[in-house]
């Protein structure tokens, strides 16, 4: 139990004298601070807003295009689903009239062959 305080105790400093220094190193000293170095700090940072500005406009319009372009397939399935749906009687003829046109020229082949067979 003496050593699990210990480490805590001991853990608690290095965080705590880690804090101080990264505290101490990061805030700037308020008397080494200048009108015009404040002036232009404020002037770089707006000017990295509007840069940051332009870049997320950018960023949102290709976005916006890059959806449309991925609605374009979406689109395709559907309306090919629905014309599937609205013809399907049609559809249907004409899958049973090719399957039956290559079945007759099969037919025609086999019967070919067959009677050139029995005719030897």
């Amino acid at each position: 139990m003496e050593a699990h305080n210990t480490y805590a105790i001991y853990s608690a400093c290095i965080v705590l004298h880690s804090s101080f220094f990264i505290l101490q190193y990061a805030m700037p000293k308020p008397s080494t601070l200048s009108v015009s170095s404040t002036e232009q700090r404020l002037d770089q940072i707006v000017s990295i807003l509007e840069r940051m500005n332009k870049r997320d406009k950018l960023r949102t319009w290709g976005g916006f295009v890059r959806g449309i372009l991925h609605l374009i397939p979406i689109v395709i399935l559907i309306g090919s689903v629905w014309f599937t749906y609205a013809h399907w009687d049609e559809v249907l003829t004409q899958i049973t009239k090719a399957a039956a046109e290559q079945s007759a020229a099969m037919m025609r082949q086999s019967a070919g062959e067959l009677q050139r067979m029995v005719g030897l």
